[in-house]
Formats: C-alpha cells, sequence, structure tokens
C-alpha cells in the first residue's frame, strides 16, 4: 500500500470552501478503503488563527465534505519536498493535482530512469 500526500486547497477542495473538487471524495475514500494512507498537507494553520484556514476552519470543512484521511499537516507552506531512500520512481508529482494522477491504487514505480 501507499503513502499519499496530498495538499487541501484547490485540490481536493475548492478554495477556502467545503466544495470538493469533482472525483476528490470518491478517489480519496476509495484510496482509504483499500488501505492506502492519505496524509493532507496545508498552509492553514497558526498562520491563520480564525476562520476556514486556520486548523479547526479547516478540519471542519473537510467533515463537511466527507473526505476521510489518516492525518493532517497544518503549517506547511510551498514548496514542499519529499526525500525518500526509495528507487527515484517511487515518488509521484502530479502537478495538475488529482485529475493528472487518473488510477491512484495502481501506481507502480518506475525506476528505468534512477
Amino acid at each position: 500500500m501507499a503513502t499519499y500526500l496530498i495538499d487541501i486547497d484547490d485540490t481536493i477542495l475548492r478554495h477556502g470552501t467545503a466544495e470538493p473538487l469533482p472525483g476528490a471524495v470518491d478517489m480519496l475514500n476509495g484510496l482509504i478503503d483499500t488501505g492506502h494512507r492519505i496524509v493532507l498537507v496545508t498552509r492553514c494553520g497558526e498562520e491563520f488563527p480564525e476562520g476556514v484556514y486556520s486548523k479547526e476552519g479547516c478540519v471542519q470543512r473537510l467533515i463537511a465534505s466527507g473526505i476521510l484521511y489518516d492525518d493532517i499537516v497544518f503549517d506547511c507552506p510551498s514548496p514542499r519536498v519529499v526525500v525518500n531512500d526509495e528507487p527515484c520512481g517511487a515518488i509521484r508529482v502530479a502537478p495538475g493535482g488529482l485529475a493528472e494522477l487518473g488510477d491512484l491504487a495502481g501506481f507502480e514505480p518506475n525506476t528505468d530512469n534512477c
């Protein structure tokens, strides 16, 4: 099983709302249901003590949307860097968001260029 690090605003929820982007709820909940781990990363947190971008506001938006997840890393501005000891193909970048990932559960690392 894989661990997915996924941004929240404009990746799974419309920026500042509880409105999920098309397919986000089914995709993420399907990954959870099949044993994958979902870690959400967001800039929300201490910088925004109140409102939709506070920690509480962020969690409330996720609850309202019905999106399941395992953990959230708050106060995580971009750029975000992943360092891993796996072959280079074990990390997949999807700058286009969830739509670009396609079938996440079937992802196989490509180590041809390592």
